[in-house]
């Protein structure tokens, strides 16, 4: 059993690793960039598959070691491992729901984005962890505030309006009409412009 569970962890790793390929297509394709990120959701779910599989294999290859040192009364094994095969099997389910699962179901949206109007728009850029984090948010016309992650072209084009409504006479903000696709909230189209306002501090 132990010799056939790493061989399977080896094989996904593996099809993880050769999976990252088709990753790679959306990049020599000759269309916009809204387009190449949707084909990236698609074309990287093989990836997030094989991921997640060696995620719940290593899981259970870890419950595997925690009951056979259970037995000999090794108290830290008994409890630590399961917790931790337990993050990496609620891990893989989250990496398979946000990457798999909520692409596939914007399939029906891809000819039919949702499409909302949000004011008083804000922008942030956080630099801590691995890789930035750029997003902006602002008030839908219910007056709830909804956020979407963006790229740094378009943080820094928020960024110039900032300055140009500072600079401008009124109460100016940032508005901006956005179409996305629903569950994986890509942004298909996105316009940001500022506007006079009286009714948002």
């Amino acid at each position: 059993m132990k010799f056939k569970l790493k061989k399977w962890i080896i094989a996904a790793s593996i099809l993880s690793l050769v999976s990252i390929i088709p990753m790679a297509v959306p990049l020599f394709l000759k269309v916009d960039d809204a387009s190449k990120e949707v084909l990236g959701n698609y074309f990287s779910i093989p990836f997030w598959c094989s991921v997640s599989l060696v995620m719940v294999l290593a899981a259970v290859n870890i419950l595997c070691v925690a009951i056979r040192s259970a037995k000999f009364g090794d108290w830290k094994l008994k409890f630590l491992f399961p917790l931790f095969s337990m993050g990496l099997v609620a891990a893989g389910a989250f990496t398979i729901y946000t990457c798999v699962v909520n692409p596939l179901r914007d399939i029906p949206y891809l000819n039919d984005p949702n499409i909302i109007r949000l004011e008083n728009v804000q922008f942030y850029y956080s630099n801590i962890g691995d890789s930035p984090t750029i997003q902006l948010d602002g008030r839908d016309q219910e007056g709830l505030r909804d956020t979407f992650d963006i790229d740094y072209k378009i943080y820094e084009q928020g960024q110039a309006l900032y300055e140009q409504a500072y600079e401008m006479p009124g109460n100016n903000l940032i508005a901006a009409d956005i179409e996305y696709l629903p569950y994986s909230k890509t942004i298909l189209r996105m316009d940001i412009r500022i506007e006079e306002s009286s009714d948002y501090a």
